[in-house]
């Protein structure tokens, strides 16, 4: 391999993108590779890097599944080759709640009695979260792009390709049933990420970042009928491709207290029946 190949290679994407499918692989996720998708509002063909699918079950004494949780993930793959600078808030709960709720389709057991206890679940956990990034390239940056992408394919999913992707539900009249959805940034190194710690105009630094950290954003898209527009509020995890696969058994850990939620819920309505 000569030099130029070799430097392409290793400064772009690709490499990231490789690893992150076989991370996902490996761990058990079933993995769509760069699929395309009609965008209706830009009346264009768009892809995403990764669409990866997991599910979970859980099984009562007959043996057929008594609540399936599916999570997916709408996944963009960056190689981050020039200095980015994010700065940092501190997190909205309430927000955090919101976010929560909207994802597991449960209620959050915060200043009243719910369904789920947020406590182990990152959205809640997370002391601050990125709400503004800069760097030199304008505003097509590889922030806003990779943001832009995962977000856009996750509202087309949502809405025209709504049930799971390859794991079908259980058919079983009294399952419980449900699809988490998040959008991923996957970053082939942060070594040119920065935390911007500013205390005032002449007092600020820029210190390294550490993986993962989540970004916050609302999200203005137009509704499956294209006749008014929904300002979504979302939260897009951005991990190290070498914490992936930790970031992946969080992931899971989080799945299966939705999974027990979820069949703590299906047991009640079957002992109320």
């Amino acid at each position: 391999m000569n030099k130029k190949t070799k430097s392409l290679i290793e400064n772009s994407g690709l490499m990231s993108h490789l690893k992150a499918i076989d991370c996902l692989k490996n761990n058990g996720w079933s993995v769509i590779v760069s699929p395309y998708y009609y965008d209706g509002v830009s009346e264009s063909v768009r892809e995403i890097d990764i669409v990866a699918e997991k599910q979970f079950n859980s099984f009562h004494w007959a043996g057929s599944s008594s609540a399936q949780v599916n999570v997916q993930l709408f996944v963009e793959c960056k190689y981050i080759n020039q200095e980015i600078v994010l700065w940092f808030d501190k997190t909205d709960k309430d927000k955090a709640v919101e976010a929560l709720g909207k994802a597991t389709g449960l209620q959050i057991a915060v200043r009243r009695s719910g369904d789920i206890s947020p406590d182990s679940f990152r959205y809640y956990k997370a002391e601050n979260v990125a709400k503004l990034f800069s760097t030199t390239s304008g505003r097509e940056d590889l922030i806003y792009r990779a943001l832009s992408q995962c977000l856009r394919a996750l509202v087309y999913y949502t809405q025209w390709a709504p049930g799971p992707i390859r794991n079908d539900f259980n058919r079983h009249p009294e399952a419980i049933s449900h699809i988490v959805r998040y959008p991923i940034v996957v970053c082939g190194n942060f070594s040119n990420l920065k935390k911007l710690e500013f205390e005032s105009p002449q007092n600020f630094s820029a210190k390294d970042l550490i993986s993962p950290f989540l970004l916050e954003t609302n999200y203005v898209y137009f509704n499956k009928a294209k006749t008014s527009a929904i300002d979504d509020y979302f939260w897009i995890d951005f991990v190290d491709l070498d914490k992936l696969e930790e970031f992946l058994k969080n992931l899971e850990s989080e799945a299966k207290a939705i999974l027990e939620a979820k069949s703590l819920i299906q047991n009640i309505q079957r002992t109320r029946n």
